[in-house]
């Protein structure tokens, strides 16, 4: 999970470096170089149906609000991994990721994705204080995203231990109660036997 917060945060240093606008290596000069986060990004035509699918987006869409898509899209899928450890079926492995994604892709062909990307982003952006620098709009919600993020991580280890705790203290009185049965059909035995 570590790694995964990691890997975002240089995503987060790198975006500001990449450019979405068409130029050609004749005409690129660095004074030139003007990187737009409210420019739109419009999704090909063949790829319609799985941008519709895997993460909601039909048609155009706000660069920064795809950064902030994806972000979002990532630790739904890594909560909803740890949350489906907790599920006896889907304990571990290939499993609880293939049903995560399933799971996210469900919110984002629902709307819920592209409702929580425009609610992150507008925390993010203070009630427009940022609107005049939309990079640190930007910043400012994935860190809030990670926040949230390493925070629900960190309840759902939580709970998992007091899960496995309840399981053990069960299994203990199990035990005693198993024991006290045993000893008393031992007892039992003692007296029939001395009859």
């Amino acid at each position: 999970m570590k790694k995964v917060f990691i890997i975002l945060i240089l995503i987060c240093l790198i975006i500001p470096h990449i450019s979405t606008q068409n130029t050609t290596i004749d005409t690129l000069n660095a004074s030139q170089i003007n990187f737009d986060f409210n420019q739109s990004i419009k999704v090909p035509d063949n790829l319609q149906i799985p941008a519709k699918v895997i993460f909601g987006i039909t048609g155009e869409i706000e660069f920064q609000l795809f950064i902030i898509l994806i972000t979002i899209w990532i630790i739904l899928v890594l909560l909803i991994a740890q949350i489906l450890k907790f599920v006896p079926v889907i304990k571990q492995g290939v499993a609880s990721w293939l049903a995560a994604i399933v799971i996210t892709c469900l919110i984002a062909l629902s709307g819920g994705l592209n409702q929580a990307v425009l609610f992150i982003f507008s925390l993010g952006n203070f009630f427009g204080i940022l609107e005049k620098w939309p990079a640190i709009g930007v910043v400012v919600s994935i860190g809030i995203i990670i926040i949230l993020g390493y925070g629900l991580t960190i309840l759902l280890k939580l709970l998992r231990k007091r899960v496995e705790l309840d399981e053990a203290e069960v299994k203990g009185r199990d035990v005693k109660t198993m024991t006290e049965i045993a000893k008393i059909e031992a007892e039992s035995l003692k007296k029939k036997s001395k009859k």
